[in-house]
């Protein structure tokens, strides 16, 4: 009878959660793949911050994130919004084999994807900077903006390749 009733209840609560997000307009193939990422847990996660579908899905996160959470009322400047706006431009750059984005063109593909000025992402990066999300590094005239996990491969085998070219040549002679 438990087995039974256990079984009931999680029906219930798939049932729910894709009533959820299908009432939010996220089609069945992607309210699927965000229940079998998040489990029993969806609810709590789309509830608390629905932006981490964004970090958490790359190409298709974003859009659905911010439908579920503009239905909830948050605004469009809300630092939670423009951090994931940042997160998907990154990710996005990443799939096309970049590890860093520019800071400006960031910002203002940010701007093109959640409909505000460019100017309000400074805050929602410098958030992302203290929770060590991202790492910014100014070279050459520039701000390259790194996911954190691909700033530190960058920069570990750009030590690797320094302490090899450091090596003294065999000499085969």
């Amino acid at each position: 009878q438990a087995l039974i009733v256990d079984a009931w209840n999680t029906h219930h609560a798939i049932r729910q959660v894709m009533r959820f997000l299908t009432d939010n307009g996220v089609g069945v193939t992607h309210a699927a793949q965000i229940m079998s990422l998040y489990g029993p847990k969806t609810m709590d996660i789309l509830g608390h911050d629905p932006y981490l579908i964004a970090r958490d899905i790359p190409k298709i996160g974003f859009s659905i994130a911010d439908t579920i959470a503009r239905n909830a009322g948050i605004d469009v400047e809300d630092e939670r919004r423009l951090a994931a706006c940042l997160i998907h431009g990154l990710l996005l750059a990443e799939q096309e084999g970049h590890v860093f984005g520019l800071k400006e063109d960031l910002f203002e593909s940010g701007a093109r994807l959640s409909g505000v000025t460019a100017d309000v992402f400074e805050t929602a990066l410098n958030s992302l900077i203290e929770e060590e999300s991202v790492k910014v590094e100014k070279k050459q005239g520039q701000e390259r903006v790194y996911l954190s996990r691909l700033f530190r491969a960058e920069s570990g085998i750009a030590s690797r390749t320094a302490a090899i070219r450091s090596m003294p040549l065999a000499d085969h002679g």
